[in-house]
């Protein structure tokens, strides 16, 4: 499978960088900090997982590198672009290097398999053979070469998963997006998924970055980073460290205010 594409500049092995990456909201007159800072740099060929509880920023970070919203201030650039100086139809072509896998698959129910992953290529505007024929190459790929003809009610959890990730290589893209991708399969299934993805990195150098709150997930990536309020960490003792910082925060903030959490 071919990787490179000639769309977007070299930039010494780096595909996704952010750089103090913010992202606030006013709910009422209260200031939410979504994203606080947040520097990222994610290199080609890397298997990296974003690790964090519910509440954290996982959310927001996935729209922000995945070009889906724009950050408050800071810098997101995709392979040396800097997108936030990006324009809505700059936007679009800039996704159109990002292969997304989402939770619940999003495929689309009255097409074959082997026409959701022919989708991006269609929307490229790719000849019918062609794509068809790239369109087999990575249901092969996903070991799913004699369910083409099969639509996604007449596939398993972890089988559609497979399609979506199917579709997401069919985009060629300079990294791999996963949104809690195994959030909607058994333990089992999950497995198997993530062993697909790590041989796709392994085998064929696909970049992928997990967005997950499951650290059995983090666990089967290269790397994982943590992220807790808005803010990135490292190192799992940091997260821990920054997590009761909060858990005592919070405490105080509920003491003052009479027992109320807010």
């Amino acid at each position: 499978m071919n990787q490179q594409r000639n769309e977007l500049p070299a930039t010494n092995g780096i595909v996704l960088e952010t750089k103090d990456l913010k992202k606030i909201y006013m709910q009422g007159k209260v200031e939410i900090r979504a994203l606080d800072g947040v520097n990222l740099k994610v290199e080609a060929g890397e298997f990296i997982s974003v690790l964090g509880p519910s509440g954290s920023g996982k959310s927001t970070l996935l729209n922000m590198i995945g070009a889906l919203d724009r950050p408050t201030s800071g810098t997101i650039m995709i392979e040396g672009q800097d997108i936030g100086q990006m324009n809505k139809n700059q936007l679009a072509e800039i996704r159109q290097h990002i292969g997304f896998v989402f939770q619940y698959f999003n495929l689309i129910g009255r097409l074959t398999a082997l026409q959701n992953v022919e989708l991006p290529m269609t929307v490229k505007g790719m000849n019918a053979q062609t794509r068809k024929e790239k369109a087999i190459e990575f249901m092969n790929l996903v070991g799913l070469g004699d369910r083409v003809k099969h639509r996604p009610s007449e596939l398993s959890g972890g089988q559609q998963q497979r399609v979506a990730i199917a579709r997401a290589l069919a985009q060629e893209p300079r990294f791999m997006l996963m949104d809690e991708p195994t959030g909607n399969i058994d333990t089992r299934t999950r497995d198997e998924v993530l062993g697909l993805v790590k041989k796709l990195n392994d085998e064929h150098n696909v970049t992928v970055v997990i967005i997950t709150h499951d650290a059995a997930v983090a666990r089967m990536t290269k790397r994982t980073v943590y992220i807790v309020d808005g803010k990135l960490y490292n190192t799992h003792e940091e997260a821990i460290d920054a997590e009761q910082a909060s858990r005592v925060l919070n405490d105080e903030k509920t003491h003052i205010d009479g027992g109320v959490p807010v």
